[in-house]
């Protein structure tokens, strides 16, 4: 009998093409649908006011709803209270203020609230997000929390502070913990766009987009008025003592916030006995301040800076080659054995520093023909150390870095709302990436003695470089009737990339011109969608957007030894590209909101590493006998890659009661569903998350006594299924660190968390929680430590 022979790549390719029809098609005829029930909506004309709650009037009262010291730009509103805020405002998703109902996206907004019952039990910004629909929290260090938004991590996420990216040229595949470079307790609110955001902010946003929104002082009253705040908060489980003072305060024309954070963590407790996991601690310190100030009626210049410092981190790299249930967790006593002696498993950062300056202007209605306008300039320095250490059997041996970089960025944009049925804006921005090579050395010690045996200086494995990234868009929202919004942009992006090699910073036996590089990259990306109020609390959205990802610095200039081969430059590579196609409905009605959204995204050009040549050969003889060994194979990165993500995204929230004597009782959650798989390789994608969400119920009062007028109660149950062995990809069984019983074997979870507060009087709040109340052993996918055992945590915040 003969044996069925595999479907070849043109099959699979078509089977996922059909998919992708089946898909679109619903896309297609709720589109029609849209059409055919615009026949039937009012015209919305130039002279006349929108009818009441169409889209137009919405957006215009967001931009009346906004929180205290929380927009995106200087605002020029009196000062508000967060009690004071009527609707939900989002600015990342289009640049401008935005109901998230009104964008055809997936939005998600952590406000006050949210900060406020997340907040004693986060130790990370990170941590904040994680009861968001979409995303997902890996983490390879205690500090190193990444966000995983619709099956994307790492350089496909773009996070930002108040619009300034935190990420630069340097950015690479892997995980990273770039968004917690941030004080927590500077946050307002935090905006995560899921999906392609490439239009409105260029490469890197592919999957997703974070932006964190500081707090700042609203206003610019006539008679001086000044603010002071406090928090305190402790968690359990790690020990953790974090300290807040802020004041803020003004007097037209010139207002000023000012605040400081100190942060002492100790090693994180596991669940059901584990035990600490020993080097998990660290320590933080954070400064920020804002003083702006109003040249004219409208116009506000704003100065800011703000500075994050973290003090011995850890992040957790390897597993033991054969681990015990209990024993694998305390990574710290346990050594990995390899083939050159007994290597510790942990990276430590001794210091790092992360700095921000920005200037800002920003005015409204400033001409004729702009409503807003909003410029702004900034420089952002990071600054790390790193060390990483190996034994054998008499010698210690540490391995020393230390690299810094600057970035110096410009952009503007202009928003024109022309006869109330059509918004335009444009803008541009530019960037500069000033990467220093830095400096590496080894450092071999005496085990017995500890004295210092030989001190020796490394190359770097990557020139110092520049990065160039220049990007213009165009963005139009019309509304042709009162029940339908058509969106539409188109963005140009131009990076240039140049390296400055020298001796000291070129692995042996490459040369200096070897790592000379002067390389372009361009790339077009565009978006459009519709919004269709079904009726006034009911909509329907679909969306077509495309992002790209220019090539890094470490994906074009990384070279020298590494685990499989040696790295060689690779200076010929394009930008990696997406389409992503969304369709959805959303509701918000008197007592119930919700949303619940379908995506597709085809990944091409992803960036690879695969054998190659340098020079003619297909190896680098690094030992100088003449033949090709087994670690000298040489590997290039190539564009050779393409992929697809689907996934569903549901989320909703229901007032079941609502009582004058009561209070009200809430009923809500989320779920996600993600699966991705990679066309080139024949292989699942790496870190798609198991299907996860939150269950929560919420009992919120409001009494307006003199001695406090809210309180509040939450019970919320995080779940995350296992994922089946099938699921996980090549690379999930070579990093050992993330199954801590056997390679594919990940258990899922279910979690119980108890939070309550209460307003102690007008200018104090006392909140409290429980988290993991059962004390379950767990570890999320992707994570290579354990998930926090049971844990009391307390926060106290007083302003006056």
């Amino acid at each position: 009998m003969w044996a069925e022979s595999p479907p070849s790549r043109a099959i699979r390719e078509g089977i996922v093409r059909m998919r992708v029809i089946r898909l679109l098609l619903p896309s297609f005829a709720a589109l029609m649908t849209v059409l055919i029930h615009a026949a039937w909506c009012p015209l919305s004309t130039a002279g006349q006011d929108a009818p009441e709650e169409s889209g137009t009037e919405r957006n215009a009262k967001a931009e009346d709803d906004t929180l205290p010291v929380t927009t995106d730009s200087p605002s020029t509103d009196s000062k508000a209270t967060p009690e004071e805020k009527d609707g939900e405002v989002v600015v990342t998703a289009t640049r401008t203020k935005e109901d998230p109902n009104d964008t055809p996206r997936g939005i998600s907004s952590v406000d006050w609230k949210d900060l406020e019952k997340r907040g004693p039990s986060s130790s990370t910004p990170a941590e904040l997000l994680k009861g968001e629909p979409g995303v997902f929290l890996q983490q390879t260090g205690r500090r190193g929390g990444a966000p995983i938004i619709r099956g994307m991590i790492g350089k496909y996420i773009l996070p930002m502070y108040d619009g300034i990216r935190l990420t630069d040229g340097t950015i690479f595949a892997g995980p990273n913990g770039i968004f917690n470079n941030v004080d927590r307790f500077t946050i307002s609110r935090i905006e995560v766009v899921r999906g392609p955001a490439s239009l409105f902010y260029g490469s890197d946003a592919l999957g997703g987009t974070i932006n964190i929104v500081p707090k700042r002082y609203d206003g610019f009253p006539e008679e001086f008025d000044i603010g002071f705040g406090v928090q305190s908060h402790y968690r359990s489980v790690n020990n953790m003592f974090s300290e807040r003072v802020e004041f803020m305060g003004g007097i037209r024309p010139i207002n000023f916030y000012l605040g400081g954070t100190f942060i002492d963590a100790g090693d994180t407790r596991g669940g059901s006995g584990l035990g600490r996991s020993f080097n998990t601690s660290w320590t933080e310190f954070n400064f920020d301040a804002r003083i702006g100030i109003q040249l004219a009626k409208g116009h506000v210049l704003e100065a800011a800076y703000f500075r994050n410092e973290v003090r011995n981190s850890f992040r957790y790299d390897q597993p033991w080659e054969t681990p015990d249930r209990n024993a694998w967790w305390k990574a710290h006593e346990s050594l990995y054995l390899t083939g050159s002696g007994l290597r510790k498993r942990m990276n430590r950062t001794p210091q790092a520093i992360t700095q921000v300056a920005s200037l800002t202007y920003s005015a409204e209605n400033p001409t004729e023909f702009w409503d807003e306008v909003l410029a702004k300039f900034y420089w952002r320095g990071q600054y790390d150390q790193g060390e990483r250490g190996s034994e054998q059997t008499s010698t210690r041996t540490v391995n020393k870095s230390v690299g810094h970089q600057n970035s110096y960025g410009l952009s503007a944009q202009f928003a024109w709302q022309m006869a109330k049925i059509n918004k335009v804006v444009y803008g541009f921005d530019t960037r500069l990436d000033d990467v220093y090579a830095g400096r590496a050395w080894t450092i071999v010690y005496d085990k017995s003695t500890g004295e210092r045996l030989s001190r020796s200086q490394d190359n770097t494995g990557s020139p110092s470089a520049r990065y160039l990234d220049v990007g213009v868009f165009l963005y139009d929202e019309l509304q042709p009737v009162e029940c339908l919004t058509i969106s539409g942009g188109i963005r140009y992006n131009y990076t240039n990339l140049t390296s400055r090699p020298t001796a000291r910073t070129v692995p042996s036996p490459l040369q200096p011109d070897d790592l000379r590089l002067d390389t372009d990259f361009t790339s077009f990306t565009w978006q459009t969608g519709v919004v269709w109020d079904v009726i006034d609390e009911l909509t329907i959205v679909a969306n077509v957007g495309t992002g790209f990802k220019s090539p890094s610095i470490s994906d074009t200039l990384s070279s020298g030894p590494f685990t499989f081969g040696v790295s060689a430059p690779s200076p010929d590579l394009d930008p990696e590209e997406s389409i992503t196609y969304e369709i959805g409905v959303k509701s918000r009605f008197d007592r119930f909101n919700g949303e619940l959204l379908v995506y597709y995204t085809d990944l091409t050009n992803i960036i690879d590493s695969r054998p190659g040549f340098f020079g003619g050969s297909d190896f680098i003889d690094l030992n100088g006998n003449g033949t090709k060994d087994s670690d000298e194979q040489v590997y290039v990165k190539d564009n050779v890659g393409r992929a697809y993500i689907f996934g569903i995204e549901a989320a909703a929230n229901w007032e079941f009661v609502r009582s004058d004597s009561l209070g009200s009782f809430y009923v809500g959650g989320h779920g996600s569903f993600t699966r991705g798989y990679d066309l080139t390789g024949e292989d699942n994608l790496r870190f798609i998350p198991p299907v996860n969400g939150l269950a929560s119920v919420r009992w919120e009062m409001n009494t307006g006594s003199e001695f406090g007028s809210r309180y509040w109660a939450e019970i919320e149950v995080p779940w995350s299924f296992n994922k089946p062995k099938n699921r996980f990809s090549q690379d999930d069984f070579a990093d050992l660190a993330q199954f801590p019983r056997k390679p594919g074997n990940l258990p899922g979870w279910v979690l119980i968390n108890l939070r309550s507060g209460v307003d102690i009087t007008d200018y104090a709040s006392l909140s409290w929680s429980i988290t993991n109340l059962l004390n379950s052993e767990y570890q999320s996918f992707g994570s290579r430590l354990p998930g926090d055992g049971f844990s009391f945590d307390v926060g106290l915040k007083i302003e006056w």
